[in-house]
């Protein structure tokens, strides 16, 4: 598939024997899920050994809807709840030093087969679809034993008090977009605390136009940070969770939008 740029079993097997040999391979019981799993992430974790990575995951979705007629169950709904297909999570793995792209850490992957039941909020996370951010995260941290340094840097659908409780140790980092508006220990919510930091930098950079979407100008984004302490919130099932945790809070602003808040345990500050 690397060499090829294809995973077109036709293209792949070269000619009608070659395809017949990788489709009884794939068909075959005993090729299984987490085996594949296991050998496509191995190259990446073999090269992490004594660097900072970066892991960036994100969930996306694949549609076989055009495929329909040909394909023979293993397969759910996808985001717009009719098409056929399955969801996938990845970690990617990149240098944080050299910025190169090293492979995947790892691979959650799973079929929607079932509503969301209407006690969603009620569910504990481990039943929960976005249980994906906390288990990609626990596998990635599991597997780069040998890396110096791992920061997991996620969207807001990653703001999950379970994960910043669980996943975040002497050697793992999180980077998450803040997604809700949390209490403090001091009782002030979030958002308001942040509104009234004071700037600490600001950061200039021309914006190209986008025909019918703006205009050429220069954005001028004022900074503020500093350290918060958020209190577990009375919808976290796992009592066993610490009744608080200490982050670090970014806001990234421009002078005429609301901007966007950024939550992070880093232990070198």
């Amino acid at each position: 598939m690397l060499e090829k740029q294809t995973v077109c079993l036709r293209q792949l097997g070269g000619n009608r024997a070659g395809e017949m040999r990788l489709g009884r391979w794939l068909s075959n019981e005993q090729v299984t899920h987490d085996e594949l799993i296991e050998n496509i992430t191995l190259k990446g974790i073999e090269s992490t050994q004594g660097r900072h990575i970066l892991g960036i995951q994100d969930t996306t979705e694949v549609n076989y809807q055009a495929h329909a007629a040909r394909i023979i169950g293993g397969l759910g709904t996808v985001g717009n709840g009719k098409d056929l297909g399955f969801f996938m999570h990845p970690m990617l793995l990149v240098d944080a030093e050299l910025e190169t792209c090293l492979g995947l850490g790892a691979i959650k992957t799973w079929v929607r087969t079932t509503q969301a039941r209407k006690d969603y909020s009620k569910q504990p996370i481990e039943e929960k679809e976005s249980f994906r951010w906390l288990a990609a995260a626990e596998q990635t941290k599991k597997n780069l034993t040998e890396a110096s340094m791992l920061t997991i840097i996620a969207d807001r659908e990653s703001d999950i008090y379970e994960e910043w409780d669980r996943i975040p140790n002497q050697k793992t980092q999180m980077i998450t977009r803040c997604c809700r508006d949390r209490k403090l220990s001091t009782g002030v919510m979030l958002y308001t605390h942040v509104k009234n930091l004071e700037i600490s930098g600001l950061y200039e950079f021309e914006v190209k136009a986008r025909v019918g979407k703006r205009s050429a100008h220069k954005a001028r984004l004022e900074i503020r940070f500093g350290e918060v302490e958020i209190k577990r919130p009375k919808n976290c099932l796992d009592k066993n969770t610490a009744k608080s945790i200490k982050l670090y809070v970014i806001d990234v602003k421009e002078s005429s939008s609301s901007g966007s808040i950024i939550l992070g345990f880093l232990d070198n500050w």
